[in-house]
């Protein structure tokens, strides 16, 4: 559909079909005129490639543009529904999945508990079942998928695609080749919050007015972080920059499950603050959802909890900060959604900890949770694939 030749003049003519599709996916309706202008292109040439794009159904012909003079031109249109894109999202406890046509328009979405699984194979063959019941429910032909971009947690080979660990028992998933022997498709696997953040503030330029340094720091069921450089995702050596869940602020403190002793993950993500909050009280149905609410009435222990995650945090941002010296200090989870005072003590924190003040010259963004569909994102990663967007 659109395969970028190696050389020549197949090379060019591959280009400018990408371009020209870009531009009437991105500006149509458009006219052929336009996107001659536009593009510095031939009225040959974009005829041709136009005519190629409406033989396979990828663009549409509609209306006609209003002119003062001479003849009115036709207008032209991606046609949304010619491919479909799957974006999955793989963390400890489920898999979520959602279809997306052209216009990034999701029409089926649907999540998968795999709470009880913890062996390899059995993930790879309830995700292909869950595939194929997406696929079916939303009553699409295989052939018309364009791409899969999977988001996962854990530890990922990002070059071969495979999930190096997502949880006990489930470590060296090569889900990458499995999809691809599956699927006649682009495949493309990311970590979860490299995918949130290439998504949202990459492709869907969320990150402008001349900010070019992001870290991103996720809190749920663990602690992920991600960082933009320079306009660049940093990934470093092994694809390892940016877990920041594993970043040591405690010596020999509490055990992370990774096995390592003083991690940040081993006080703030969901499971940690909800363990502390059970070993104090002893109340084993209180979410961290609910102890952030007993903090905003001030219940003493619940503020304990909080706070010092927060403080936790507040160490992690002060390094980050110094390493990294960003515009801009993302932050998502259920901590920053539901206790009031998340933001405001955080800052205060990390100002007390800075040996510079203009370290502390950062725009903080709290992304909430609520609105977050890492699933969403990964169908970016298809589309920038594919489309370069």
């Amino acid at each position: 559909m659109f395969k970028i030749e190696k050389k020549g003049k197949s090379q060019m003519k591959s280009i400018n079909k990408i371009k020209i599709f870009k531009m009437i996916l991105k500006d149509g309706p458009i006219s052929r005129t336009d996107i001659e202008k536009t593009l510095k292109l031939s009225a040959p040439s974009v005829s041709r490639i136009v005519e190629s794009l409406i033989k396979e159904d990828l663009v549409m012909e509609v209306g006609k543009e209003d002119t003062y003079v001479g003849r009115k031109p036709i207008s032209l249109i991606v046609n949304k529904n010619a491919s479909y894109i799957i974006g999955i999202n793989i963390s400890k406890s489920s898999i979520y999945i959602c279809i997306t046509n052209l216009k990034s328009e999701i029409i089926y979405k649907d999540t998968l508990s795999i709470v009880a699984i913890n062996n390899a194979d059995v993930l790879l063959e309830e995700l292909d079942k869950l595939i194929t019941a997406s696929i079916n429910n939303a009553q699409i032909s295989k052939d018309k998928l364009l791409g899969i971009g999977v988001a996962s947690r854990g530890i990922l080979d990002y070059k071969s695609g495979t999930i190096l660990k997502l949880k006990k028992g489930i470590e060296d998933v090569d889900i990458k080749r499995f999809l691809e022997e599956r699927y006649n498709c682009v495949i493309m696997v990311e970590n979860n919050t490299n995918t949130d953040l290439i998504g949202e503030y990459l492709i869907n330029n969320k990150l402008s007015n001349n900010k070019k340094s992001l870290i991103y720091i996720y809190l749920g069921e663990g602690v992920g972080g991600s960082i933009i450089c320079n306009n660049q995702l940093v990934r470093g050596k092994n694809n390892l920059a940016g877990k920041i869940g594993h970043m040591i602020i405690q010596p020999d403190g509490e055990e992370c499950y990774c096995g390592k002793k003083g991690h940040l993950e081993a006080y703030c993500s969901k499971g940690a603050i909800e363990k502390a909050y059970r070993d104090k009280k002893g109340d084993k149905n209180a979410s961290l959802t609910d102890i952030c609410k007993m903090a905003n009435v001030k219940d003493e222990i619940c503020v304990d909890i909080i706070n010092n995650a927060l403080n936790k945090i507040a160490i992690a941002v002060s390094n980050l900060l110094v390493v990294i010296n960003p515009d801009v200090v993302v932050l998502s989870g259920e901590i920053f959604d539901y206790y009031e005072d998340a933001l405001s003590i955080l800052k205060n924190l990390v100002k007390d900890l800075a040996f510079d003040i203009k370290l502390n010259d950062i725009d903080w963004v709290i992304r909430s949770k609520e609105k977050m569909m890492i699933e969403y994102s990964a169908t970016a990663l298809i589309m920038d694939k594919v489309f370069n967007v």
